[in-house]
């Protein structure tokens, strides 16, 4: 009886106080691996366009040159 005083009041075993700390360690776990969501500037897209515009005049200068070479070859 003495031992059950003793021990029973101090070291009780808590399982809804454990199960509570495991979820929230695996809430927090969870939510640590979500991927922050990238925030973009209106800098980083208007960069972004200009490099996007920049090569699609590349390409067209190629084509426009391409066609000019055919036709003088023709």
């Amino acid at each position: 009886m003495q031992r059950h005083l003793q021990f029973g009041g101090h070291y009780r075993f808590d399982a809804d106080a454990l199960l509570l700390r495991m979820a929230r360690a695996a809430r927090a776990t969870r939510a640590a691996a979500i991927p922050v969501a990238k925030k973009i500037s209106a800098e980083d897209r208007i960069h972004r366009a200009t490099i996007e515009s920049v090569e699609h005049c590349a390409r067209l200068q190629d084509h426009l040159s391409r066609t000019v070479a055919l036709a003088v070859v023709h």
